[in-house]
């Protein structure tokens, strides 16, 4: 598993130099899906200058270091002036994880919104984890697709 390094966008913009996509105006990222020049366009850049935009695992989005998005939704590309260089995988939070609990609607936000949602959609009683809001106790009811294997249920309606 590649160990992951955090960096601020500003940092990220400053040292590697995102470019204008030449294909869209006044736009850096390569949406997908890309047009055909687009694609040739981003299969030429050196490998080390494009950089994968995509949902992050918990929420929120993310500029990830290589070609292929770290995350569950490839969103698009941006492609660097400068390289980067090394075997960890940078990553570049640019929206924040936001989760509302479905009991109490208190919405958490950044680090606390992904605790809260590895507590309420990671977890069931069959796999020895308590599922409480951490604002209003509430117990969580389960769903028949428990991600760790079980056939705990994570929400009843």
């Amino acid at each position: 598993m590649s160990e992951y390094i955090k960096v601020s966008y500003e940092d990220w913009e400053a040292t590697y130099k995102p470019i204008d996509n030449p294909f869209a105006s006044d736009e850096q990222l390569f949406q997908i899906p890309c047009s055909d020049e687009e694609t040739t366009f981003l299969k030429n850049a050196e490998k080390g200058k494009i950089w994968s935009y995509g949902s992050g695992e918990y929420g929120g989005t993310y500029i990830w270091s290589g070609e292929t998005a770290q995350g569950l939704e490839s969103l698009g590309a941006y492609v660097t002036e400068v390289a980067y260089e090394g075997d960890s995988i940078a990553e570049i939070e640019v929206f924040k994880p936001e989760y509302t609990c479905p009991q109490c609607e208190v919405t958490y936000v950044g680090e606390l919104a992904v605790e809260q949602r590895k507590n309420f959609e990671d977890s069931c009683e069959e796999c020895e984890t308590i599922l409480t809001c951490n604002t209003c106790d509430a117990e969580v009811g389960r769903d028949e697709n428990c991600p760790n294997g079980c056939d705990a249920v994570v929400w009843d309606s």
